[in-house]
């Protein structure tokens, strides 16, 4: 194996450690191969050029603070045999031997502070740094990062930079966080609608990919196909956790993004401002409560990330992060296909997938804007064109699941993710699906917090407005 191009600098709370990551020795030889080298082969297809100069840094030491649970989201060390693990590594040597660097990661630990506090101080300890979303949000009120769109060298229009995330993050021309093809984390944390396709089969209900493809993937349509799919597996007479289901739920984040809820517009200037569509809301939220809990085939978990019912083969769908594709799915008895999220109804004119991520901020602390955009512009395009395919084209659509037709589809959860504004910047009503999911109590909700979100706006433009002043 090919073993540590980045510097394995591992600096937590002032301490260095030097090393690599260890070596996954029981990996199969022929597994190793065999994943390679379908990996190159995807990675020798063309792919769009960058417009970056050509530099030596000499050796630079490129320092990336993260979350220590998410490193190799992000840097690998060393190759492992592993696909998504070799490509980020194949990435990561990509742009080090390009440009001359070291790749550094500095880990700390999530919600420590420590990015934050030490941006504020005025040291220059970080060149990048990505951690956890609402936490990086408040640190970018703070000021502590740099408008993405004065950095040199940065090309948002290339497709290694998410577009509708880019609309949504942005606020009066101004953007302090970014999420892309730095890192895997924000594909990981995609939601989608995962199927059963054995228990399709059984039940002889076709597979909903031409209905997908027709645009009228709609909730309705899902909930018609699940909510008389129950069976009392183990005949106690009373639906519970041993029973088959037609949906089985656990999951409510990115639902508002999903169901083209954002609560937030903005106006020709970019400026947000509060658009509460009670009507809207309440035909999404019904429709969502139907699909929920409002039939005998829906099972809702209240514990939040319950997704075991369905890798279990209890349930016909379920929703959920795509990792759980490289994760519980792995060891799935059962064929299963991915779906985007349904739209709302007919009105809706696209999918919209919502997902989460670890975003990156640049400190503002940084001594040379140019060479950080031109390694922050090389890694997006490194991990769009090797990172991308080894997770996307091989991990999801070759490896993992079964059929050709979940590639289309997660050709389209691709092309309409969105990492909403209202998220990352809300108050406590980014949450306002799952409060509501059970009540539809919305009308009364929003009137008792619409002058308080009104306010939380206010506060958020005249953050992003101040910042470069």
């Amino acid at each position: 194996m090919r073993k540590l191009f980045i510097t394995a600098a591992f600096i937590s709370i002032g301490l260095l450690i030097t090393g690599t990551l260890s070596c996954a020795d029981d990996i199969a030889s022929a597994v190793e191969t065999t994943d390679m080298q379908t990996a190159e082969a995807v990675i020798e297809t063309e792919m769009p050029g960058d417009n970056l100069p050509e530099a030596d840094y000499e050796g630079y030491r490129f320092r990336i603070g993260v979350d220590e649970q998410f490193e190799k989201e992000v840097l690998c060390s060393e190759q492992e045999g592993e696909v998504i693990n070799d490509a980020i590594y194949n990435a990561n040597r990509s742009v080090a031997e390009r440009f001359n660097i070291e790749f550094v990661p500095i880990t700390f630990k999530e919600n420590s502070g420590v990015i934050n506090n030490s941006i504020m101080a005025g040291e220059d300890a970080y060149d990048l740094a990505t951690g956890h979303d609402l936490t990086f949000a408040g640190y970018s009120l703070n000021g502590a990062f740099l408008n993405v769109y004065d950095m040199p060298y940065l090309d948002l229009e290339q497709p290694w930079w998410v577009r509708n995330t880019i609309d949504a993050m942005t606020v009066s021309g101004r953007m302090y966080l970014f999420s892309n093809w730095c890192a895997v984390t924000g594909m990981s944390f995609t939601r989608a609608i995962f199927m059963n396709i054995d228990k399709m089969n059984e039940y002889n209900i076709e597979l909903p990919y031409e209905t997908v493809l027709n645009g009228e993937w709609t909730l309705d349509f899902l909930t018609g196909i699940i909510k008389d799919v129950y069976v009392d597996v183990n005949g106690d007479n009373k639906p519970d956790n041993g029973d088959f289901y037609g949906f089985a739920n656990g999951e409510y984040y990115c639902l508002n993004d999903s169901c083209d809820l954002p609560l937030v517009s903005k106006d020709d200037m970019g400026v947000p401002y509060l658009d509460i569509d009670i009507e809207k809301i309440m035909n999404a939220l019904t429709k969502l409560q139907l699909l929920i809990n409002g039939t005998p085939g829906s099972k809702n978990y209240s514990t939040a990330g319950e997704s075991k019912h369905f890798t279990d083969g209890g349930a016909l769908f379920t929703y959920f992060r795509l990792y759980l594709v490289t994760g519980d799915l792995r060891e799935a008895q059962f064929t299963y296909g991915i779906l985007p999220f349904p739209k709302v109804d007919d009105t809706q004119t696209e999918y919209l997938v919502g997902y989460t991520d670890r975003p990156f901020g640049i400190p503002k602390t940084i001594n040379d804007a140019d060479r950080t955009g031109v390694i922050i512009e090389a890694m997006s395009k490194a991990g769009y064109d090797i990172v991308r395919p080894a997770y996307f084209e091989i991990a999801l659509k070759n490896k993992y699941t079964y059929d050709t037709e979940s590639a289309q589809m997660l050709d389209i959860i691709n092309d309409t993710r969105v990492l909403g504004f209202w998220y990352l910047y809300g108050d406590d009503t980014r949450d306002f699906v799952y409060a509501n999911i059970n009540s539809l109590n919305v009308a009364s909700y929003f009137e008792k917090r619409a002058a308080s979100m009104q306010a939380h706006i206010g506060k958020i433009i005249a953050a992003f407005e101040t910042m470069d002043n």
